[in-house]
C-alpha cells in the first residue's frame, strides 16, 4: 500500500475546515425564537393603568402591602447557622419572626403571600 503524504498535510485542514462549516450551517438559522410568546399582551408602548402611575391611591393601600426580611444567622466563627425571616404588613406595627435551618429561604411577595422554603 502506497503512503499518501499529501494527505498527512491537507487532512487537518480538511476537517477543520468541514467543522467550522458545520457550525456555521448550524448557526446561520438561529434567528429569534417564532415559539417564543411575546412579553407583554397588547401593542407595544402602551401601559397599564398600574405601570403609568406607581404610587398607592391613598394610605389604606399601603396597610395591605405584606414584606419580608432574611437575615442569616452565624455563630462566633462566622459559620452560618440558620436564618431569621421576619414578616409583616406596611402600616401594621406586628411583626412575626422565625428561625429557620441554614439551607431555608423566602420569596415574594405573590400578592399577599410571602413563600417560606423550610428544608
Amino acid at each position: 500500500m502506497v503512503e499518501s503524504r499529501w494527505l498527512r498535510w491537507v487532512g487537518p485542514g480538511v476537517i477543520a475546515l468541514g467543522a467550522a462549516g458545520l457550525i456555521a450551517a448550524t448557526t446561520s438559522g438561529a434567528a429569534a425564537r417564532p415559539w417564543t410568546p411575546g412579553a407583554c399582551a397588547g401593542p407595544p408602548g402602551v401601559l397599564s393603568p398600574v405601570a403609568r402611575d406607581s404610587r398607592p391611591g391613598n394610605l389604606a393601600d399601603l396597610a395591605s402591602v405584606p414584606w419580608f426580611r432574611q437575615d442569616p444567622v452565624v455563630d462566633g466563627g462566622g459559620d452560618l447557622r440558620g436564618q431569621r425571616v421576619a414578616i409583616g404588613l406596611d402600616g401594621d406595627r406586628l411583626v412575626r419572626s422565625m428561625d429557620l435551618p441554614a439551607e431555608s429561604f423566602a420569596a415574594g411577595p405573590f400578592g399577599r403571600i410571602v413563600l417560606v422554603r423550610i428544608r
